[in-house]
């Protein structure tokens, strides 16, 4: 029913109904007190500076480590860099409606969905902007920038420098071009697929009238 121990590393222990009830203090100031899992369960090491907790884990649980904290319950999310900077970087997600926060620049941000708005560092993405998603979204990654509208019919992806361009209407056509490396294009996909290589590894030409005749020369 119930145990008094001691472990290797001087931590006193106690455990009482099996796994449920347990607390544990360490000569280095290290707490453990779960009362009673899985309700409840709190840890604490005040020489690495991190603390966490569970609420009938998996529904919640947080964490900090320094400055840094986070917590989410059920779909709730919240997470802050750093807690003494005002102006640190942080999120508070209620997934997948409400998105809200300030990106790593200070840059802030907010989002309705699927209203609109816009979301910081989400789905691989530095930036999304959306209005009734999905009639109208904008998104970008370093300098590639890419719009949609009516989501997955129309799709023109851009760069600056001009080095990356993609446009689709699906499936009527879609052209993609790399500077670097291929201009490809379908008509009707996937019935008719053009490519040309211009990697200095792989240079040539592809093309497939699916489903009779294709064929690949690099």
């Amino acid at each position: 029913l119930a145990s008094w121990l001691a472990d290797a590393d001087q931590t006193a222990r106690f455990r009482a109904f099996g796994p449920f009830w347990e607390e544990a203090y360490g000569p280095d100031g290290r707490r453990l007190r779960a009362v009673p899992r899985p309700l409840y369960a709190r840890a604490f090491d005040p020489e690495a500076d991190r603390s966490s907790w569970d609420c009938l884990w998996p529904v919640a649980s947080g964490r900090a480590f320094g400055q840094e904290r986070y917590w989410r319950a059920l779909t709730m999310y919240f997470s802050d860099k750093d807690r003494a900077d005002p102006a640190s970087q942080y999120r508070f997600w209620i997934l997948p409606l409400w998105f809200h926060g300030r990106d790593e620049q200070g840059q802030g941000y907010a989002a309705l969905f699927p209203l609109g708005g816009e979301i910081r560092n989400i789905l691989w993405k530095d930036r999304i902007r959306f209005f009734l998603w999905p009639f109208w979204t904008r998104s970008a990654v370093n300098d590639v920038q890419t719009t949609d509208v009516l989501w997955p019919i129309y799709s023109h992806t851009t760069t600056p420098d001009g080095h990356l361009e993609k446009l689709r209407v699906f499936p009527f056509y879609a052209h993609a071009k790399n500077a670097r490396q291929y201009d490809k294009h379908t008509v009707l996909w996937p019935f008719w697929t053009h490519a040309r290589y211009t990697h200095r590894k792989a240079s040539g030409t592809a093309w497939v009238l699916w489903p009779l005749y294709g064929k690949v020369n690099l």
